[in-house]
Parts: structure tokens; sequence; C-alpha cells
């Protein structure tokens, strides 16, 4: 009997869908990822019941039971086999609610129009480090171009850095960048944007992992920084669909991105109370190496987050190249053992 990671490996070899220009396929995974009882594991239940997703919801027994007017809510108790057949006949039939169709539609062609490429999680292109998280996003929106992400590190931290946090934040990703390394964070201002700015000044790869729609760059101050990312073969990645509202756990579900794409994390400067905490818990979770810069002073609040971290357990370091040694040497160890 295949266990969930394997079966998840075969539906992923099945479904590397040769998507249409119409959308069809991309249609299909945000209508029925619409509804909020959608997960990986029924999209591979549908994909086994049905062989496609697009089949499922142009189905004869979905016609003819809404035909008969049981209603979508109540969709196929009757044909069900089972009881997880008919969760899965339930959630293609909430799917079809003509309101929802029409709104998917819309927004595909939408993003289409704007030259987003969708990646649902079960089709080529997603990812893989995102299934290390205990709640993959079901779809990444993507502009630009993503790249491999096996030589990464996240640069993150406060949107109110000292000046000493500021330089270092730009010289470290200047120096990864410089040594190959895709420079990952989340556009925010403060660090993160020192962290793009100096990967693009060293003309290396920067990715910015957004809160909002990849057409709705978020801060808007940061419109020109998103766009030099994009001209210099990086990529502006979210997992929201055009139209999505920002709202403040947007942001904390971005960090757990950010801490899944790249191989580690390094804290610039941050407080207690900032979200950067988040992504060194999502980091943590993910058994990902983190390394905080070392304070030039120890008493101001942007310390205190890589203090706490480091008496934790985190790498300190005071140059980029002290990252760069941490984890060659841990891919040394890796090979000899």
């Amino acid at each position: 009997m295949n266990t969930p990671d394997q079966l998840l490996k075969k539906v992923y070899r099945m479904t590397s869908v040769r998507y249409d220009q119409h959308g069809a396929h991309y249609a299909a995974w945000l209508t029925l990822s619409s509804v909020d009882e959608f997960n990986y594991q029924i999209a591979i239940a549908i994909l086994q019941r049905f062989g496609s997703l697009v089949a499922a919801l142009d189905s004869k027994i979905v016609k003819d039971e809404i035909k008969s007017g049981s209603g979508s809510k109540q969709l196929l108790l009757t044909g069900a086999q089972n009881e997880q057949d008919a969760d899965i006949l339930s959630i293609i039939g909430l799917a079809l609610e003509t309101a929802r169709v029409r709104q998917v539609k819309k927004q595909v062609s939408d993003m289409l129009r704007d030259g987003v490429q969708i990646y649902p999680m079960i089709g080529s292109g997603y990812p893989h480090s995102l299934f290390d998280l205990t709640d993959p996003p079901m779809t990444i929106y993507v502009r630009g171009k993503l790249p491999s992400f096996e030589k990464s590190v996240a640069i993150v931290g406060t949107r109110d850095p000292t000046e000493y946090g500021k330089m270092m934040a730009y010289r470290i990703a200047k120096h990864l960048a410089s040594k190959g390394y895709v420079i990952v964070s989340g556009l925010a201002y403060g660090v993160d944007s020192q962290a793009h700015t100096g990967a693009l000044d060293a003309g290396g790869t920067t990715v910015a992992v957004l809160p909002s729609y990849v057409g709705n760059v978020v801060p808007k101050g940061n419109l020109n920084l998103a766009n030099r990312i994009l001209t210099n073969s990086g990529a502006l990645i979210s997992e929201h669909p055009v139209g999505t509202r920002v709202r403040p756990h947007m942001f904390v579900q971005r960090n757990r991105i950010i801490a899944a794409l790249a191989r580690q994390s390094i804290i610039i400067e941050a407080s207690l109370e900032s979200g950067t905490r988040h992504q060194a818990a999502f980091a943590k979770e993910l058994k990902r190496p983190i390394f905080v810069l070392e304070p030039q002073d120890a008493t101001v609040r942007q310390a205190e987050l890589p203090i706490y971290l480091k008496n934790e357990g985190a790498i300190s370091i005071t140059e980029a190249d002290d990252v760069i040694e941490a984890i060659e040497g841990a891919n040394a160890e890796r090979r000899s053992s």
C-alpha cells in the first residue's frame, strides 16, 4: 500500500499537466481550492476517482445530481461509494456553485493577462521544499522566473533596523549573491529591502514573497524595487490570487513560505515583538539552520531577537563568510556520514 508521500509523488508524476492557453486546468484547480475544505489529500482522491480535475468538474454523476435538484451542498450522497467519496463529491458540488465558477474564471483570465504563472501544488513547477510545511500553500502565483532554491538563503528582519543593521543586511546579501546564493526575503521596508538590493547590486538573483497578490505589490513604496527584481531574473511569489484583500495574518503566512523556500535563514535585527519571530519559529520547525547577526549594540531593541535566538542555539555571525563556512562545513559533514 502506498504511503501518503509515495502517493503524492505518483500523483505528481500523473499530473504534470500541459496547461492550455485557456487555463482549463488552472481554473479547475482554483475552483476546487476556493472551497475551504479542499486540500491536497482531497485533490489526490479526486484524481484517483475521476482521472483529472477537469473531468471531475464535468462528470456526469455531478451534473445529474445538480440537475435532479439535490443541491450542490448536499451533493451526491446517493451516488457516493463511501464516506470519503461523499466528502469529495460534496466539495465538487460546492466548487460548482455558479457565482464561484464565474469568479474563478475571471481570476484566471485576469492573472494570465497579468503574466502571472499559476503553480498548483500537484502540478509541475511547484517548489518541492514547500511540501516540508505542515500546511503548504495549495497554489503559488509567480511573476518573473522561479529559480532553483537548492542554494538559497533567507535574509529577514525588522522594518526599522539600525544603520548597522541596514549596512550588514545589504553587505551579507551582496556577498552571498555574488557566490551564487539566491536571496529570499519579503520585500518589506528595512532589512528585507536592503537584502533584495544587496543581491541585485551583486548581479545576483533574489525572490520576494508577498503577503498580497503578486500584481498588487505591498508595500507600494517598494514597487520600483519589485520591478527591479523582475527585470533581473528574480521573482515575486504569493499564495494569494488576484482580488485578495491583505489581512494581518497574511504577513505571518508569508513568513512560512520564506522559511520553506530557503535552505537557511539569517535574522539581521528585530525586537522580540517583531513579526520576524515567526520566520525564526517556522525555520526551527522545518529544522533549517538559523543564523543571527551579532549585535553591534546589545542594548537596543533591534538586538532582542538575535540575542534570544542565539541563546536558543542559533549560529551567531559577523560576516557573510561565516554563513558560507557553516553551510560548507555542514555539507561536508553530510557527505562524509
